[in-house]
């Protein structure tokens, strides 16, 4: 007789999506915390809604926001997403090659020039032959 459902250990690219979904939203509930406002999870959770248990939660990576929350987060924080999920992703986890552009992207994202950033670029550049 065989048996139906998955092999004992398997992971299915669901539960690699859902994975990935709650390590995201664990890591923007983080640089929310250590953002400019430090924000406690009772005050994150009123800004979408939630309970401060379920923003704890998210911050355990035991739930993931849902859309409808990130477009919140979106409104209230003033941010777009795309800069959410930058400030979210620690440097560590950037792969080496593409440091650069996650580096460029950021800055652009948070308000700086393209001026700006070349010239900052320059900067570490001349430090880093200096």
């Amino acid at each position: 007789m065989k048996t139906q459902g998955k092999k004992q250990g398997s992971k299915s690219a669901e539960d690699s999506h859902i994975k990935a979904d709650r390590i995201v939203s664990r890591n923007i509930v983080r640089a929310i915390r250590r953002g400019a406002d430090k924000m406690t999870y009772k005050k994150i959770g009123e800004m979408i809604g939630c309970s401060e248990s379920y923003i704890s939660r998210v911050a355990n990576g035991e739930r993931a926001f849902t859309l409808e929350h990130l477009t919140l987060l979106e409104k209230k924080l003033n941010k777009p997403l795309p800069l959410l999920l930058l400030e979210a992703t620690d440097i560590k986890d950037v792969p080496q090659e593409v440091k650069p552009l996650y580096n460029y992207l950021s800055d652009l994202m948070s308000g700086a020039t393209p001026t700006e950033i070349k010239k900052r670029a320059k900067k570490k550049t001349a430090k880093k032959a200096g």
